[in-house]
């Protein structure tokens, strides 16, 4: 799968305001990972979003600063599905899940 720093997506409503958000890389429908980075260290991933056509569709990822996870959840068509949100201390333990 395709992955892409999250800065080079843009994103826009398919209906001019409403709920819809889409987001496109090279002008067409993003489908791929987008990568967020901590600015001070550049290399460091600070989080990952999964799309589909434009679309969060996947599990969303973001990382404490030692890399250990912080929190996930997924989304389908760009909304939180139930239950899969959860958070974690900077040792990797559960503190927070649904």
């Amino acid at each position: 799968m395709e992955r892409v720093n999250i800065e080079k997506l843009e994103g826009s409503f398919l209906d001019g305001g409403g709920e819809k958000y889409v987001y496109f890389y090279n002008g067409k429908p993003f489908t791929g990972i987008a990568v967020e980075y901590y600015y001070e260290v550049g290399n460091l991933v600070f989080g990952e979003e999964e799309y589909h056509n434009g679309y969060q569709d996947g599990w969303i990822r973001y990382y404490h600063r030692n890399g250990q996870l912080d929190t996930e959840y997924k989304n389908i068509n760009n909304q939180t599905v139930p239950g899969t949100y959860k958070e974690y201390d900077e040792n990797g333990v559960l503190i927070h899940g649904m």
